[in-house]
């Protein structure tokens, strides 16, 4: 079995590395032109995370990385399937280290609605990553996120989706994007544009599978960073986890159509790329005011601003569930929401506000995840913080404070989930996010 599994993987590697998978969907892809991908939490501007199901097991959160060479999936649910397993030779870390790696054999992925048949994926360690406090248990890959297709996301829709090049048609207001390829055997290639950052002019890779944007630290006082306390945990695609110490702020980041004011950096050290080859990534959360699709065979992004009223777009961004529960959020009816503004006083001229949110009987012992948007009298959105109130399936209210400034507002879902965190104590739990 070991034999056979390491002869197909070797197959299917040369295959894509002779041009065999330049054209049309990879193998083992079914009839069609375009797949969907449901996201957990769109609208809070950080890495895809999508709900898979492994061997119809599930659902397992993962996170997509159009940057990873493959699909990777814990090995807790390996060997919850008693999955057949192989090495498979050794990758290069950002440290330039060989890592030996393994591979498992799987008879079915599901992911939206692209099911994939037996095909063979990378093993990662369980329990190394985490994305906005959510536990994830695998990485989709450049196997699914292939370079003859497209691959898109839209916030606003909650959704991803990767298309043929038949199925492909540029969103309409997209401002395109070239970039080049920067290759060397021992490295997954990158995708390198030109940004300004702060005061200079850097040669970075446009990064969509991480958050954080990197830069090399010698270039931060060209750049004019502002130096901060932070500390990152960053996983490579080699599997490597790099704790790095020290970030820095840029107070304006541009790529192309896309700017973005005080941008986070981490400190950016690649090893398998020399200095003057890349001096750094532009990751996600520069991106947060755009939705963004990569043609990968016309080396393109195309980029299109986000906005209008999240209040309007709620229904049809709650309906990628296909859930008759969650369809309901839309309307109000998944909590009950109370603001109490307490009596200014003389001692208290400003007093916080109380929120509370009561579960609907309907959703009772269902775990949910919601997100609220403050609107005016008149309807309109303000620009105030969201709010994600968790609800694990055992908790059935949550309750938080608030600043003044909601006092005289209107709470109303604009987004629900079957996946919310966990909480730091029993019950449920209230956090907010950027406008």
């Amino acid at each position: 079995m070991y034999r056979r599994l390491v002869r197909v993987l070797v197959v299917v590697v040369l295959a894509c590395s002779v041009g065999a998978c330049a054209h049309g969907a990879p193998p083992g892809f079914p009839a069609g032109d375009s797949w969907t991908f449901p996201l957990v939490g769109p609208l809070e501007g950080g890495q895809l995370v999508v709900p898979v199901y492994v061997q119809d097991t599930g659902p397992y959160l993962m996170v997509i990385d159009p940057d990873s060479r493959g699909t990777s999936i814990d090995d807790a649910i390996v060997k919850q399937l008693g999955a057949p397993t192989a090495p498979f030779g050794r990758l290069a870390d950002e440290s330039d280290t060989l890592r030996r790696v393994y591979a498992a054999e799987i008879t079915s992925l599901r992911i939206g609605t692209l099911t994939l048949p037996r095909q063979y994926f990378y093993i990662m360690k369980a329990g190394t990553l985490q994305v906005a406090g959510r536990e994830v248990h695998g990485v989709i890959g450049r196997d699914v996120l292939a370079d003859s297709l497209t691959f898109g996301f839209d916030r606003e829709r909650g959704v991803a989706w990767v298309t043929t090049q038949a199925g492909f048609t540029p969103p309409p207001g997209a401002i395109a994007l070239g970039y080049s390829d920067l290759s060397q055997p021992s490295s997954v290639s990158r995708r390198m544009v030109t940004a300004a950052i702060g005061a200079m002019t850097a040669h970075v890779h446009l990064d969509l599978g991480a958050a954080t944007s990197q830069l090399r630290p010698a270039l931060w006082p060209r750049a004019g960073l502002d130096r901060i306390a932070a500390t990152f945990e960053i996983r490579d695609e080699a599997g490597t986890i790099h704790h790095l110490d020290g970030g820095g702020v840029a107070r304006i980041v541009s790529v192309g159509p896309a700017t973005a004011d005080h941008v986070v950096f981490a400190p950016y050290d690649d090893k398998r790329w020399d200095e003057e080859m890349i001096d750094g990534t532009v990751a996600l959360d520069a991106l947060r005011a755009f939705n963004v699709w990569a043609n990968w065979d016309e080396r393109k992004f195309y980029l299109v601003p986000r906005g209008g009223d999240l209040t309007a777009t709620a229904a049809e961004r709650i309906g990628r569930w296909h859930s008759d529960v969650l369809d309901h959020c839309a309307a109000g009816g998944c909590v009950a929401i109370k603001l109490l503004a307490p009596a200014a006083t003389e001692t208290a001229p400003h007093p916080r506000v109380v929120v509370m949110i009561d579960r609907d009987a309907a959703t009772r012992g269902q775990p949910i995840e919601l997100v609220l948007a403050a609107v005016g009298a008149d309807g309109k959105p303000a620009a105030l913080p969201s709010l994600i109130v968790n609800l694990p399936a055992g908790a059935d209210a949550a309750s938080t404070q608030l600043g003044p400034d909601y006092a005289d507002k209107h709470l109303v879902v604009v987004d629900a989930s079957p996946y919310p965190r966990s909480c730091p104590r029993a019950g449920g739990c209230i956090d907010s996010i950027a406008p």
